[in-house]
């Protein structure tokens, strides 16, 4: 027979396992959802500048800098002179955060149907409680 104290240890160690895991996995995920927005969130600065850069030669081809100034391109002047001055790094992260895993949630549960998703989570729970069961049952014995 198993010593008790045995079985206890035995099945805090399993539970401790499974949370590590969960924290490991979620963890994972975690950095690999942030690799992926940098990117995309340089990869929209990229696209702006190259737009507050059109901008600006624009603006400056246009002669919008000086004093005598065209009046029929005043309007289009102030769009550029906006465009020019906005800041490449106020782009929404969480807009982009948000489209981001908007996509890669849909990637990975649009292979995936209901079956599947519902047979690993009932794996994982059966498992989960059988394995304390077992230990418990053993344990109160």
């Amino acid at each position: 027979m198993i010593p008790g104290l045995f079985l206890a240890y035995a099945q805090l160690v399993f539970n401790v396992s499974i949370v590590v895991m969960l924290f490991y996995g979620i963890s994972t995920i975690i950095q690999i959802l942030e690799g992926d927005l940098q990117k995309q969130l340089d990869k929209q600065s990229h696209v702006l500048m190259r737009d507050i850069v059109k901008c600006s030669r624009d603006y400056f081809n246009n002669r919008c800098s000086h004093i005598d100034a065209p009046p029929a391109l005043e309007s289009t002047c102030d769009a550029w002179k906006t465009c020019m001055e906005q800041d490449d790094k106020n782009i929404l992260k969480s807009k982009e955060t948000a489209a981001i895993l908007a996509e890669i949630l849909n990637n990975f549960f649009g292979h995936l149907n209901d079956r599947t998703l519902m047979c690993f989570m009932a794996i994982f729970v059966t498992g989960v409680i059988a394995g304390n069961a077992i230990l418990c049952t053993k344990y109160r014995l």
